[in-house]
């Protein structure tokens, strides 16, 4: 029966006579084909990179789709994909790249799922036809994230799938693609002596440093702890970052249950000992052991590493020996009439307690004292006793205690000098802090602001009349006495502050607070920050953005000022000065003049839009601020970055104050659209489905086709195929049937030009690798020939080979040929056409998804042409 029915179908072709009783069997017959027709969406996952990774390495997937329809356009289409939990779900670790189909594309970590929302797809009238994807178009889409460093079980397995759907389509999954990850924990533990020489009778510091290796592949260690066990007879000082001291078992303890050691992390703690020479004899090998243990994340066997400080320790100062130690601390420089703070650390460097130690401060003559400390100790609380004493330029013969005295130290006591009573024209000129024994090992905070000292201001002039101005110095001396066992000591030690102008110091910062990674045509938000690192006025400050030529000025607003703090004075200069760049500036001069004091900061929003044809790569951008400070007033030294003015932004300043470059990757659109057109003998203008063209018996018409490179990446070796309308006909890759009742011929040679290779095919359903791999049923070998067949009827197909010729982004190619209708075509029936497509990405050498657009149909009229 079948082979009767085909030899019925070539009879029936064959004869000019046919054509009204074949309509209405394929009529028929396409009813009952596309009933059930719809548009052909399809998706495939690939990863760029190998299966098997390591811990924190980025895995790149390519979503290709296609909607490939003779009919009507995908509508409501989007992608959705689940989100693994072995992936960094961070915000800043997750890019997704877009097409110029795609409207949105959605990351929510709270649901662990990815989303693309498509774009409205454009009928030929300009009318929307809802979310969708049109026919014909085919592209790509990226996720970018990366597997989590120190936190992913070493043989982890990650598998992602994706799905297309639409409200007209049937929905299609990729294939799942799994990627295993390898991690292993690599944590090394160091302990050395700092101390240039060991020596008994002082303080040795030792520096432990237990690091997780900053790599890719590495787990973190978890419950770590760290257990420095001491020498007997050691003498324990200090240990840094929270060390616990355990007098009883000798040993120091850092961490425990709940503390991580992360991949990249290093924890350095320090400890203070002293080894006496009751103890210890010259020449002693000494030697100090720290031991760490934990659990590297994903295994149950606890890991242990143990480090070793040895040293051979030289003579001390031999028992029995006294020893006082004070060092005068205070600032390198002050402004004229600024604040200042000066005091003093002293230490029981000896083996014997001390008595009666006394500090002496006489105050130098260009300040006036303002508040007295008492400091902080190492000692139990309330256990040392400090007196502290003045005398004044009025009162100078005998020490005037402090009300208070004695203050019970630690903690640190403080007086102002206002509760002193002081005469109109009386000054403190002299100060004394008394502290009747001093323990071996006592140590005094050397905090600045828990330190034993005082606060002053500086005058403007001194005590003698002399102008106190930039240049000059204020040395400040502290002198220690101490007895022991009737022996009366001095020591003393001085600093020099120099007088400085009060200078301003800007610090710009540009970060991107939306996604790094932005797709061509949509915004990125930038945070500008302004702040005053210094004591000097900032004075009028000016923020300029040059923009890149990349990016678009979108908005700008405040999000943070000092209190009573104007709002700029904000001006946008297109082309500045022929650049081809948008100047962008933030004044705060004029009407909003103002100027900034130390460490108040203003925080802008600026949001930009990446220009749709930017190219994929890193776009950066930076900022840049000046003031009106002379140039002594001003120091660059806060500055992230110093720049040339090559610009002359400010008409001015050769170097300017910028922030580091904040960088935006620039993601990939890799997208084709489509269309095919047809115009007849009897038409106006051109058309395609649902509108038919129309033209006579013997009439002509014109074929168009379209593709077009809507991304910005580069595309080359465009095929086309065509199979021209035949009975029976179906898609080149949408197999449904396209309901053709009659076959147009050749005029002639299709007229290509431009290099563009013409090939021809005598076979209705020519198998075509190019646009549908999977080759449909019953095709046959096209031996594709540039020869015209002979005769010019038998053409059935038509490939396009536009070889090697590039297609840029925004570039068109078209094409247009001419055929006829046959005489006996039946009147008032269609013939349908469409055409399936492929090209290839220049950057990869990759092949985007083929795909087909909605077909055209040309009509024959009862019109005799003339």
């Amino acid at each position: 029966m079948e082979d009767k029915m085909k030899n019925l179908f070539l009879l029936l072709r064959r004869s000019t006579n046919s054509y009204p009783f074949l309509v209405g069997v394929v009529m028929v017959l396409g009813m009952m084909a596309n009933a059930y027709a719809k548009p052909e969406l399809k998706i495939v996952q690939t990863l760029t990179g190998p299966t098997t990774v390591k811990a924190g390495d980025k895995l790149k997937y390519i979503l290709s789709y296609r909607c490939a329809s003779t009919t009507e356009h995908c509508e409501n289409v989007q992608v959705t994909g689940n989100f693994p939990s072995a992936l960094n779900s961070a915000l800043s670790a997750v890019a997704l790249t877009k097409s110029a189909h795609v409207t949105e594309a959605i990351y929510d970590p709270v649901e662990e799922s990815i989303t693309w929302l498509f774009m409205n797809p454009i009928d030929p009238n300009n009318e929307a036809l809802g979310l969708g994807l049109p026919a014909g178009s085919t592209g790509e889409i990226t996720l970018e994230v990366e597997s989590v460093n120190g936190q992913t079980p070493n043989g982890t397995e990650i598998t992602t799938e994706f799905e297309i759907d639409a409200s007209n389509a049937d929905s299609v999954q990729t294939v799942p693609i799994t990627v295993t990850v390898e991690a292993e924990s690599v944590v090394t533990l160091t302990k050395t002596l700092s101390n240039s020489k060991a020596t008994l009778d002082q303080e040795m510091t030792y520096q432990i440093k237990l690091c997780s290796e900053n790599a890719n592949g590495r787990l973190d260690w978890q419950n770590v702890t760290l257990v420095d066990t001491l020498p007997p007879n050691a003498e324990f000082i200090s240990a840094t970052n929270k060390g616990v001291y355990d007098p009883d078992n000798q040993t120091i303890t850092w961490g425990g249950t709940g503390d991580t050691l992360a991949v990249g992390d290093c924890f350095e703690p320090q400890i203070k000992v002293k080894y006496r020479s009751e103890h210890f004899a010259s020449g002693s090998e000494i030697i100090n052991q720290v031991l760490v243990n934990g659990t590297p994340v994903g295994e149950s066997e606890i890991k242990t590493d143990s480090a070793n400080a040895g040293a051979t320790f030289g003579a001390g100062i031999g028992a029995g020996t006294a020893k006082l130690t004070v060092w005068k601390q205070g600032p390198k420089t002050v402004i004229s009439e600024g604040n200042i703070d000066y005091g003093f650390t002293i230490k029981n460097d000896g083996n014997v307690p001390l008595q009666n130690v006394v500090i002496t401060d006489t105050i130098p003559s260009q300040m006036v004292v303002t508040s007295l400390r008492a400091g902080e100790n190492n000692q139990e609380a309330g256990s040392i006793p400090v007196s502290i004493d003045y005398k004044t330029n009025l009162r100078n013969a005998e020490w005037i205690a402090v009300p208070g005295n004695p203050f019970a130290t630690p903690p640190r006591q403080s007086v102002d000098v206002s509760s002193l009573a002081l005469g109109s024209d009386e000054y403190i000129s002299e100060l004394r802090w008394v502290l009747d024994e001093l323990p071996v090992g006592f140590r005094s905070s050397d905090s600045k602001v828990n330190m034993n000292g005082f606060s002053a201001s500086v005058l403007s002039e001194d005590r003698q009349g002399n102008p106190v101005q930039v240049g000059d110095q204020i040395e400040n001396t502290a002198i220690a006495e101490y007895t022991y066992e009737d022996d009366n000591k001095t020591q003393s030690s001085r600093k020099t502050t120099n007088i400085v102008y009060a200078t301003a110091s800007p610090q710009l910062i540009k970060t991107v607070t939306s996604a790094s990674t932005i797709t061509p045509g949509d915004p990125v938000t930038y945070e500008i920050k302004l702040n005053n690192r210094e004591n000097g006025l900032l004075l009028n400050p000016s923020i300029f953005d040059l923009l890149n030529p990349d990016l678009e000025f979108e908005d700008w607003s405040i999000i943070r000022k000092p209190s009573g703090a104007p709002e700029p004075q904000f001006k946008k200069v297109e082309n500045y000065n022929g650049t081809g760049q948008t100047l962008l500036r933030w004044n705060w001069t004029g009407e909003s003049a103002y100027s900034v004091q130390q460490w108040k900061e203003f925080r802008l929003e600026l949001v930009a839009r990446v220009k749709s044809m930017t190219e994929p790569g890193s776009v950066t951008n930076r900022i840049y601020v000046t003031a009106e400070n002379e140039p002594h007033t001003i120091t660059l030294d806060s500055c992230l970055a110093q720049v040339e003015d090559i610009h002359d932004l400010d008409a001015n300043s050769e170097v300017l104050c910028a922030s580091e470059n904040a960088t935006i990757t620039a993601g990939t659109l890799a997208s084709m659209e489509s269309i095919k057109w047809v115009k007849g003998q009897l038409d106006p203008s051109w058309h395609r489905h649902p509108d038919s063209g129309k033209t006579a018996r013997s009439g002509t018409l014109d074929y168009r086709l379209i593709v077009e490179n809507t991304g910005n990446i580069a595309m080359t070796n465009v095929v086309v195929v065509d199979i021209l309308p035949f009975l029976t006909d179906t898609g080149v890759i949408d197999l449904s049937q396209r309901d053709s009742a009659w076959q147009p011929q050749l005029i002639g040679a299709v007229q290509a030009g431009n290099g563009i290779i013409v090939k021809y095919s005598i076979e209705e359903n020519p198998c075509r690798t190019e646009v549908l791999p999977s080759n449909p049923p019953g095709c046959k070998d096209p031996a594709w020939t540039t020869i015209l067949p002979e005769p010019i009827t038998k053409v059935r197909s038509l490939r396009f080979d536009f070889g090697n010729r590039v297609v840029n982004p925004g570039d068109k190619l078209e094409l247009t040929w001419p055929m006829y209708a046959p005489i006996n075509a039946p009147v008032g029936t269609i013939a349908w056409n469409s055409f399936g497509y492929v090209v290839t990405r220049v950057d990869t050498g990759t092949q985007l998804l083929p795909s087909e657009p909605i077909k055209v149909g040309i009509e024959v009229d009862d019109f005799e042409p003339a």
